[in-house]
Parts: structure tokens; sequence; C-alpha cells
């Protein structure tokens, strides 16, 4: 499912993209779907590249990509690509997943829309004994005798799905421990005011394995908070 364009790039532009980039220190991720927006990004004239940093840190099992590209009159859509490569330990030092306007059936001017699926990403992703780790993402103009890219990413939005937590894990912080007591208890008594404290977690509160979320997962969860297991 990974393409790459034949396009070569001839500029780039280094940017730190700041919504991406968290606290430098890892930031477990599990339960959870994290989104990295690229909405408004602005589109060089014949392409060009953007560098940024996170510390993420997780097993990635799924990827959808939405995407919004408002070509002008000047461009066709079909000569619009996109590249987000990725470091996935898993898989190989990078890898990689390209959206292409032609492949997608853009064509010409006008407001074109698309929503991707990828497994390429799937994974464990962290930034190791770093701070961080870098990703890029590749704007390729595939057709230069057409002209400069004329036109505007008005949607542009990566959701990667991470796996599920481990069971007790109520903060989806990938641990179980103290700090999970708060949120299971709000969980069993406000379901409603602990999805508003953790929009996005998907807790697995379900400690004795019922497939059910209630009173009795309360003794096996304290056994677990004392026990450590």
């Amino acid at each position: 499912m990974c393409r790459r364009s034949t396009a070569h790039t001839l500029a780039t532009a280094l940017a730190a993209i700041a919504l991406t980039t968290p606290a430098i220190s890892a930031v477990p991720r599990c339960g959870t779907v994290e989104v990295w927006d690229f909405s408004g990004l602005p589109l060089l004239p014949f392409g060009g590249e953007v560098l940024g940093a996170s510390t993420i840190e997780g097993t990635i099992v799924g990827t959808t990509v939405n995407v919004t590209f408002r070509a002008d009159e000047t461009f066709s859509a079909a000569d619009f690509a996109f590249q987000m490569v990725i470091p996935v330990s898993q898989i190989a030092d990078l890898t990689s997943f390209t959206f292409w306007g032609q492949e997608l059936g853009w064509s010409g001017s006008g407001v074109f829309s698309a929503e991707l699926t990828t497994d390429a990403f799937n994974g464990f992703v962290s930034p190791g004994d770093q701070p961080f780790f870098f990703w890029f993402a590749v704007i390729a103009n595939t057709n230069f005798e057409g002209g400069p890219i004329q036109g505007e990413l008005l949607d542009l939005r990566y959701r990667f799905q991470f796996d599920r937590c481990p069971r007790g894990d109520m903060n989806c912080d990938g641990l179980v421990n103290n700090f999970d007591i708060d949120p299971f208890v709000l969980a069993l008594i406000d379901p409603v005011g602990y999805e508003a404290a953790f929009p996005e977690c998907t807790h697995s509160g379900d400690v004795n394995n019922d497939s059910r979320f209630d009173n009795f997962d309360i003794d096996p969860f304290v056994a677990m908070i004392l026990g450590g297991s």
C-alpha cells in the first residue's frame, strides 16, 4: 500500500510542526487515536519537504488519512502527491505511505476529497533513548511541465490508531499503577465524565475479563494495583 512518486523535490522547507511535538519526554500511547493535522500547510510551487519531531511511543495498528485538496484553474489535481515517512522499528528504519491525485482519480481543477486507510505504519514507534524521533513529509508536483502547484490543502489529517492498553490501564498511558485509581473510580460512577476527562481513550477496565466493566472488576483491579500484576 506504499507507493512512491517519481517527481523530484526542487525545494525543501524545514518546519518543526508544534502540534505534533509534545514536551521532550516519551509520551506513551495506547487505546487512543493520535491525530496529525496538516490542514492549511503551505504548498511550495514545485514541492518540498516538511520535517517534524514527535515523542509518542506505542504500537500503531492502523492509520486513516483524510484529505481535501483544492486545485486552482492553472493546476491539475492529478499532479499532486503527498508522502509521509515515519520510522517504524518493527518494519524497517523508515516506512512510508504516498497518495497521488492521479491514482485517486483526481483531474483538473476543483475540490477533491478522499479517505484512505493503510497498514504501512503498523508497528512500534518510539524515540528510544533519544528525546524524540524525526518524521518527514514530501509534497510533490509530479508534472513540472504542467506548471507550479496552485491550490490549497483544505484538510489533511493522519489518524494513527494505537493498540489496546493493558488491563487496568485507565488513563491510557501504557502503565498500570496508582495513577489509574481515580480514572477507574470515575469510569464506574460517571462514564460520561470519564469520557470527557479522557477523550479518545479506550480503557481496559474489564480486569476480570468477563466482557463487562462493572463493580465485579473492583476487587481484581485493587489486587492488580497492590500486587503489581
